[in-house]
């Protein structure tokens, strides 16, 4: 992905519990990739970053 897409960055972000919406007991980890510019705050950490 970072050779094709060229990103500036990435959120590696985990969701673990029902509060956090998680689904069923289960491991994964989320990758999403991040350009400058494609938020306007990407401070703050993942709650700021993923769109809802």
């Amino acid at each position: 992905m970072q050779l094709r897409y060229a990103p500036d960055g990435f959120t590696v972000g985990l969701n673990i519990g029902p509060a956090a919406g998680q689904k069923f007991a289960h491991a994964s980890i989320h990758v999403i990739p991040h350009y400058v510019g494609d938020v306007p705050n990407p401070g703050g950490g993942v709650r700021n970053v993923v769109r809802r």
